[in-house]
C-alpha cells in the first residue's frame, strides 16, 4: 500500500513539456472543417496534450464549445469528433482557460478544437466577429 501511494505521488508531481504547438485563431462565428492537413497538432509520438482558449488582450471568453477535430491520415481529410468536444464555461471572466492535459490513446493523424458558438466579450459587450485562439500543445511528461 505504501509502494502504491508513494507511486501515485510520483506520477502526480510529473510535469507536462510543450514540444509541438499549433495556434489558431478564429472568428466565432468559423463551423468550417480544417483545410490543411498540416493544421493541428501530430498524434505520433507523444504522451498528452493539452487545450487552451483564450480571447484578445483585454477580453475575456464566455460559454460555447471547443469542438474536436481529428484529422484521418489514410481518409485524406479532417473528420468532427463530438465525444471530445470541451464546453467553454459560461461568464468564466478569464482570458485564456486551459482545459487540463488529455492522453489520446491513438497516436497517429492529427488533432484540433475550434470555437462554436464561443464569445469574445469586451466588458458585457460580444465582440462580432470575436477573435477566439485556440492552443493545442503536444508533450510529454518529466
Amino acid at each position: 500500500m505504501k509502494r502504491l501511494l508513494a507511486a501515485s505521488l510520483f506520477i502526480a508531481s510529473l510535469a507536462f513539456a510543450a514540444v509541438n504547438v499549433w495556434t489558431g485563431t478564429f472568428a466565432s462565428t468559423d463551423t468550417a472543417a480544417p483545410t490543411s492537413a498540416s493544421d493541428g497538432v501530430s498524434l505520433v509520438k507523444f504522451e498528452g496534450l493539452r487545450v487552451m482558449v483564450c480571447a484578445p488582450s483585454g477580453n475575456t471568453v464566455s460559454g460555447g464549445t471547443l469542438q474536436a477535430w481529428y484529422y484521418d491520415n489514410p481518409f485524406g481529410a479532417w473528420v468532427r469528433t463530438p465525444e471530445l468536444d470541451i464546453p467553454v464555461p459560461s461568464s468564466s471572466g478569464q482570458r485564456c482557460i486551459n482545459f487540463g492535459d488529455l492522453q489520446p490513446l491513438v497516436k497517429e493523424g492529427r488533432a484540433l478544437w475550434k470555437p462554436s458558438g464561443v464569445v469574445d466579450l469586451n466588458g458585457a459587450t460580444p465582440q462580432s466577429p470575436g477573435a477566439i485562439t485556440v492552443r493545442v500543445s503536444t508533450g510529454v511528461f518529466q
